[in-house]
């Protein structure tokens, strides 16, 4: 069986989304947002773990996207676009 790689994260694309996650979470301040961060808190040491996930972005933005609509969380426009450039890294891989 032959595996479809194009949905895989590479390193440098793991490497870009540390510094997008550290803003983030500097950025994050409301009283409905403390699971969303416990949520990037986790993630942004996956990001540093040695053993990487090749799929970690896919499924980082996935369990973002589904926090943000359970809790009903609506971002700034700051933290929107912080998010957006987040999941632009994932959207490489997909070509």
């Amino acid at each position: 069986m032959k595996i479809n790689q194009k949905y895989y994260n590479n390193k440098e694309q793991i490497q870009a989304a540390i510094p997008i996650v550290r803003n983030i979470l500097d950025k994050l301040n409301g009283d409905n947002q403390e699971e969303l961060k416990g949520m990037l808190i986790n993630f942004q040491n996956e990001l540093w773990s040695p053993k990487l996930d090749a799929l970690l972005l896919n499924r980082m933005c996935l369990d973002i996207s589904n926090c943000l609509v359970s809790n009903g969380i609506i971002l700034s426009k700051e933290e929107s676009n912080s998010f957006k450039d987040l999941f632009k890294l994932i959207q490489t891989s997909e070509k």
